[in-house]
């Protein structure tokens, strides 16, 4: 069953100011393979955005455009046994680009407008409270709308609190 509530927030921090969406539904999962373990995080916003950015140089597509209301993005990446018995305050983090394409164990997308690889990820497990886990992650993407560079990257930032899932619920991966 999916986490459905005001589970967090998830932060854009971009060039014109902090775009900050309430998370609306997220999974969490860590799931056994052959000879590790695999951290899966995706949270989503129905569109009920907290704070908007200024302005100033936003496109008109984007100032207007409905797919902004639904921010979503998934986060994957390989445990070791090790860091599987020892999750609760430590970090992982995975780089994108030293992921083999044949491999799905890495994985990020994050979807604004079209959907955007992160290439800089680190997750963070915080604490778990009864049955729910604190998440905290940075991520790192091209800005969303202005694909050609002109513009600094975004920082993209995960906190929310999710319940485990007993398999892998991936958003876009199976």
């Amino acid at each position: 069953m999916n986490n459905k509530e005001n589970l967090g927030t998830l932060t854009l921090k971009r060039f014109n100011g902090d775009e900050i969406w309430n998370i609306t539904e997220g999974e969490f999962s860590i799931s056994p393979r052959d000879n590790y373990y695999l951290l899966n995080i995706w949270v989503t916003s129905s569109g009920d955005l907290i704070m908007k950015p200024t302005n100033d140089n936003i496109r008109e597509e984007e100032e207007d455009s409905d797919e902004r209301i639904h921010p979503r993005i998934e986060l994957q990446t390989k445990l070791s046994q090790e860091q599987y018995q020892n999750f609760i305050g430590k970090s992982f983090g995975f780089l994108i680009e030293e992921v083999p394409e044949e491999t799905d164990d890495n994985f990020s997308n994050f979807y604004y407008h079209a959907h955007e690889e992160t290439y800089s990820n680190q997750i963070t497990i915080l604490k778990k409270e009864a049955d729910r886990y604190h998440i905290h992650s940075i991520s790192s993407a091209t800005d969303l709308n202005f694909y050609d560079g002109s513009k600094p990257d975004n920082e993209i930032i995960i906190d929310c609190w999710l319940e485990m899932q007993a398999h892998k619920t991936g958003y876009w991966t199976v």
